[in-house]
């Protein structure tokens, strides 16, 4: 799942300043992050993957965790710590929701750390709500509230009706852009979120075929 060269595109385009050309103010350089999604039919969700900027990326995960957060670290088992971070970061900052399907459930995939970036992978399922269910006698038996196991529903459409992402990447930071680029079979949507607009709705366009 390495797109790095078309994530690095995306994110030359969003990286060029925009605002008001009369303003006195000097522009402020900001920490831009890009997202692709693309559907996978075969298994009913999108693959991800996700490019950070690296060392406001630690410091980030370090206010996020209250200690001391390294991704580029030699040290396999405080990298798989530190990584456990970044995933429940990402857990906590992201969301994509769609027309009856407001749960949205992320298995994680990775990380890798690239010069000054960081890439992180994953898979996204649309679900509908759970329904309530009677506490089970064996919890050790219970899924794990992370899996797919516990809701097998899947569908090989892409649930593109409404589909919304809701997104606080560096929230704090004043002129974050966080751009991002969907794929699906005919279709590429896109939406781009600031730390004042954190959620938005997909703007599907077609591709044409060649």
């Amino acid at each position: 799942m390495n797109r790095r060269d078309l994530l690095i595109a995306g994110f030359a385009l969003v990286a060029v300043p925009t605002g008001n050309a009369s303003s006195a103010a000097p522009f402020h350089p900001f920490h831009a992050t890009s997202l692709e999604l693309e559907w996978n039919a075969e298994t009913g969700c999108f693959e991800a993957a996700l490019r950070l900027p690296g060392p406001p990326l630690d410091e980030e995960l370090a206010r996020f965790a209250e200690r001391p957060v390294a991704l580029d670290t030699s040290d396999p088992v405080k990298r798989r710590q530190n990584e456990k971070v970044l995933e429940d970061w990402v857990r906590s900052r992201l969301q994509l929701t769609a027309k009856d399907l407001p749960d949205c459930q992320i298995r994680w995939v990775g990380s890798e750390t690239e010069l000054r970036s960081v890439w992180a992978y994953f898979e996204v399922r649309l679900q509908p709500k759970p329904t309530a269910q009677p506490p089970s006698e064996d919890a050790d038996k219970d899924a794990d509230k992370h899996s797919f196991r516990q809701t097998p529903q899947k569908t090989s459409v892409c649930p593109t009706d409404e589909l919304t992402l809701h997104c606080r990447f560096f929230e704090h930071l004043q002129g974050q852009v966080n751009a991002t680029t969907l794929r699906t079979p005919g279709y590429r949507g896109s939406v781009i979120l600031t730390e004042i607009h954190q959620s938005g709705r997909v703007t599907w366009t077609p591709v044409s075929k060649r």
